[in-house]
């Protein structure tokens, strides 16, 4: 289960590796859109999406690598591992939260 989960991870973040090579960036003088984070309150805590410009680019309503559909405890957890992502994102890497992200959100396992 464990390592059907982990290539699940590593599809869907190469997927989204893909997609943000062409994805917009947050850098307006180049022509770049500029990412976006609001919070997102859930019926099992919280989540986040990122906007680019004004279109809804990344929508995470749960924890992901964790099993099952748990949000983050609080809002503000949601919003740090979103800025996560966002700076992935602006360091041109997959916008993919691994367990070392969520433990500097403070989500235990």
């Amino acid at each position: 289960m464990i390592n059907f989960r982990f290539a699940l991870i590593i599809v869907i973040a190469s997927a989204l590796f893909s997609f943000s090579c062409s994805s917009p960036h947050s850098n307006r003088s180049k022509g770049w859109v500029q990412l976006k984070l609001e919070p997102l309150q859930t019926n099992t805590g919280w989540g986040y999406e990122v906007f680019a410009g004004e279109k809804l680019y990344i929508k995470q309503d749960k924890i992901p690598v964790l099993e099952g559909n748990q949000g983050f405890k609080t809002r503000e957890q949601a919003l740090h591992a979103g800025q996560i992502v966002i700076n992935k994102l602006k360091k041109g890497q997959a916008p993919a939260l691994d367990s070392n992200d969520l433990k500097k959100v403070g989500v235990q396992f």
